[in-house]
Parts: structure tokens; C-alpha cells; sequence
């Protein structure tokens, strides 16, 4: 896939807001963004393929772990916005959801299909759903006041009622340490799309560990994080 570099996507993002809107922002990525009266936090990427074997079609954007993401305003929503320059096309996920997965690993992925990508037509926001029932919205750059619009509606997001907090159910760090503590044996699973075998040798490094997670609690993480296709 086609990338550009960050500096320029970033810019490039910006002038169509800016064709269409009074925007005001500051430097980084992530960054501080004001749209007219509505406020935002972006972090914008290109996207990727993810490179799974048994499923070319899955593309992903890495959000890495950063000091930066640490003291932003949990009542801006923070959008990130994955950027498809062959198809034109912006991706962008549930805010809450991204809030609740930084930081807790190296890089964080999220994904998206290139199929969707493709799909995608000049008039109208998309809607995508990933094999985790996580959805997605898609549309064309030029459309991407119409997707921020329909991405407050979809995901019901209103910068005065934010509670990112109650979206994380257990201690996601401490099964990501425990990942990390498993090293190929446990990425050989995830390749060969082995779900229990992989579930049961989380648990029982999570058992070392004295820590206390169900049997489904791990089977839905592994779930939502790791078996995507």
C-alpha cells in the first residue's frame, strides 16, 4: 500500500478541513483540533497491511506507545484517523475503545478491510464491521466533516459526558505483560488461528502471575485484540 510521510498526511488532513471549515490546531500527532465549536484530539496514520497470511484482506493502523497520549483532556474525544492514499478513503474507530487499549503494549493495532476500503463511494460515510463485531466508518478524504458527524452519532460521543474509565472491564496491562512474557510459542497460536490453545497457555502464565482472570474474560480479549480474521 501507498504511504505518504506524516508530516505531509497531517498537512493534507488540515487542508481539506480547512477548505471546508474554520479549524484551528496545534503541532504533534496526536494533536489538539477545533472544528468551528467542536473539539477533537487526532492521531493520524497511514494504513497498513497487517500482514496475515490466511487473510490478505485485513489492513490495520499501530498506534504506539507514547508519553504524548498521557495528558490529553479525557473529555475530548480522541479520533484515530487511519489513511488509505490508493483508495483516498479515511478510516476512523470507536474513540472509547481506542482510549482503553493505549499504552498497554508497544503498539496497538486496529483494523480495518481493504475490500471496505475499496467499497467506499464519494457520497456517503460507510459503515464496517469487523469478524469482532467492532465497527468501523469509512469515507472519502473530502467527506471527512460528514464522517466526524456521523462518527458523534454512531458512537454517541459528547465531549461533556465522556467516561472512558468505564469501558475498561479488567486490567487489560496485566494480560498484555502476560503476552509479552509467552513470546513465539503464543504467536505461533495466534498465526494458526488456534483460539483455545492459545486461551488456556494465557491463562495459566496469567496463573503465575497471581492474577485473576475467567476463562472468557481471556477468550474475549484474545477475541477482540488478536483473532481478527
Amino acid at each position: 500500500m501507498i504511504r505518504i510521510a506524516a508530516n505531509d498526511l497531517k498537512d493534507l488532513i488540515i487542508k481539506t478541513l480547512r477548505s471546508q471549515s474554520s479549524v484551528v490546531f496545534e503541532e504533534g500527532n496526536p494533536f489538539y483540533l477545533k472544528i468551528d465549536s467542536e473539539e477533537y484530539l487526532f492521531f493520524i496514520k497511514n494504513i497498513s497491511p497487517a500482514y496475515f497470511k490466511q487473510n490478505p484482506d485485513i489492513t490495520r493502523v499501530q498506534i504506539p506507545s507514547s508519553k504524548h497520549f498521557l495528558n490529553l483532556n479525557d473529555n475530548i474525544p480522541l479520533i484515530v484517523i487511519g489513511y488509505d492514499e490508493a483508495n483516498d478513503v479515511i478510516v476512523v474507530w470507536d474513540p472509547r475503545k481506542i482510549r482503553a487499549r493505549l499504552n498497554i503494549k508497544s503498539n496497538v493495532s486496529v483494523y480495518s478491510r481493504l475490500t471496505l476500503q475499496k467499497d467506499v463511494n464519494y457520497l456517503d460515510v460507510s459503515t464496517g464491521y469487523l469478524s469482532n463485531n467492532d465497527k468501523i466508518l469509512l469515507s472519502k478524504r473530502k467527506n471527512i466533516l460528514m464522517l466526524l458527524s456521523t462518527l458523534r452519532t454512531v458512537f454517541e460521543i459528547k465531549t461533556d459526558q465522556i467516561d472512558f474509565k468505564k469501558h475498561i472491564k479488567y486490567n487489560n496491562s496485566d494480560i498484555e505483560k502476560a503476552i509479552s512474557s509467552l513470546g513465539s510459542k503464543f504467536i505461533e497460536l495466534i498465526n494458526s488461528n488456534e483460539k483455545l490453545a492459545a486461551t488456556q497457555l494465557l491463562i495459566r502464565e496469567l496463573e503465575k502471575k497471581d492474577a485473576s482472570f475467567t476463562l472468557k474474560e481471556c477468550s474475549d480479549y484474545l477475541k477482540s485484540n488478536y483473532f481478527l480474521n
